[in-house]
C-alpha cells in the first residue's frame, strides 16, 4: 500500500528476475539482504559511506538513498522465482521531499556534491549482486550484514505488525529478524516480517 515516486531519468531502478535452485524458506530473507549488501558496495565505488538499515533500506548520514523489495513465488517449499526490486535515488530530484515520506530521504548526488553516472552505477550494483547471490543461505552473508547495520548497538523502535518494541539493537537471528534487548535486560527477537526500524535517541539530519 506504500508508493515510491521520483522524477525520470532520476534514479537507478530495476526488477531483477532470480531463480535460486537451493534456497530455503526460512533463509528467503537473503535475497533482499544480497541487494543490500550489492548497492552498498556499489555505492562505495562512487566514495559513499552506506549503512543497511533493517530490513531492506539503504542509507547515507542516515537518510535513505535505496530501497529494496523482494516478491518471491513459493510451490511448497521450492522457491519457482524472486523478483528482486532495486531503487536507488542517484542524481538531485530524486529523493522525495521529507513530508511526503515517512522516513527522511536523500540522493547520492546531493551527498558527493558531484555528478554520477547511472551505467557505472548499475554496472557495480550487479557485479556486487553476483557475488552476494552465490552466497545466499551463508553465515557470512549474515555477518556482513550485521557489520554494515544501520543503529547497531543503539536504542531503536520497531513495529512488528501488531506492537511497538522497544530496545538495544543487538543482532540478528539466523531467520533474519533482530534481536533487540530490553531495558530491563530480556533478548527478544522480532521477526523478519516486520516493515520499520527507527531509532529512537536521535533523528536524521
Amino acid at each position: 500500500g506504500q508508493s515510491w515516486q521520483t522524477l525520470p531519468g532520476t534514479a537507478l531502478a530495476m526488477s531483477l528476475v532470480l531463480r535460486p535452485r537451493k534456497i530455503r524458506p526460512e533463509t528467503a530473507w537473503g535475497i533482499s539482504v544480497a541487494g543490500a549488501l550489492a548497492v552498498a558496495e556499489a555505492l562505495e565505488t562512487e566514495g559513499a559511506a552506506p549503512s543497511i538499515k533493517w530490513p531492506n533500506d539503504v542509507l547515507l548520514r542516515e537518510r535513505k538513498v535505496a530501497g529494496l523489495l523482494v516478491d518471491a513465488s513459493w510451490e511448497g517449499e521450492r522457491l519457482s522465482y524472486a523478483v528482486l526490486g532495486i531503487g536507488v535515488n542517484v542524481l538531485e530530484g530524486s529523493a522525495p521531499p521529507d513530508a511526503s515520506v515517512d522516513y527522511p530521504a536523500t540522493s547520492l548526488e546531493h551527498e558527493l556534491g558531484r555528478s554520477v553516472d547511472r551505467g557505472t552505477l548499475l554496472l557495480a550494483t550487479l557485479e556486487s549482486l553476483a557475488r552476494w547471490y552465490a552466497r545466499l543461505g551463508t553465515v557470512g552473508l549474515r555477518e556482513t550484514w550485521w557489520q554494515r547495520m544501520a543503529f547497531r548497538d543503539q536504542r531503536v523502535s520497531v513495529w512488528d505488525g501488531r506492537e511497538e518494541v522497544r530496545g538495544r539493537l543487538a543482532g540478528i537471528d539466523a531467520a533474519g529478524g533482530v534481536v533487540l534487548v530490553l531495558e530491563g535486560g530480556e533478548r527478544v527477537n522480532v521477526g523478519a516480517g516486520a516493515a520499520r526500524l527507527r531509532p529512537i535517541d536521535r533523528a536524521p539530519e
